[in-house]
């Protein structure tokens, strides 16, 4: 089974595939099927992170994440409306959940619930994201045309 995306998060190992979302926790030796209660679909989970208590997914119809805490689940499905799957990467710190897609750089403000594209009009050399890394207040972009430096934390860049 096609593996796309893995996230270690406090001893569990999480696993986006073709087939739905999977964790492996070692001291049970074996992987689980972990059925979402999200409001998409998950058969097909391409994209995965983890920060503090939350596991972030996305799949063709949207993001979900996952409160290990509370064990409930967080839906934003109107992302495949508005912006073209699939979603190759996420990368999640306190401030922002960032997501690769076709069309650009996809940002959720955590604190004010507020997605926001980037594009080449932003600076970014290619809409067609692949991988990302954040790297302080700067986050690294893979795309079709090359690697982008991009300055997330601009003061001067009201979002």
């Amino acid at each position: 089974m096609p593996v796309y995306r893995m996230a270690a998060h406090k001893g569990t190992l999480w696993a986006g595939t073709f087939r739905g979302i999977f964790k492996y926790q070692s001291s049970a030796e074996e992987w689980e099927f972990v059925a979402s209660e999200a409001a998409i679909q998950d058969i097909e989970v391409t994209a995965v992170d983890a920060y503090g208590d939350e596991v972030w997914f996305a799949a063709p119809s949207g993001v979900m994440m996952l409160n290990t805490q509370s064990n409930k689940w967080k839906s934003y499905p109107q992302i495949a409306q508005e912006i073209t799957p699939p979603y190759k990467y996420l990368e999640v710190n306190n401030a922002a959940v960032w997501i690769a897609t076709p069309d650009g750089l996809l940002k959720l403000d955590r604190r004010r619930g507020y997605w926001r594209l980037f594009t080449t009009r932003d600076g970014l050399l290619d809409n067609r994201c692949h991988q990302l890394m954040l790297d302080g207040d700067y986050i690294w972009i893979v795309t079709d045309t090359g690697i982008t430096q991009f300055y997330w934390n601009n003061p001067a860049r009201f979002d």
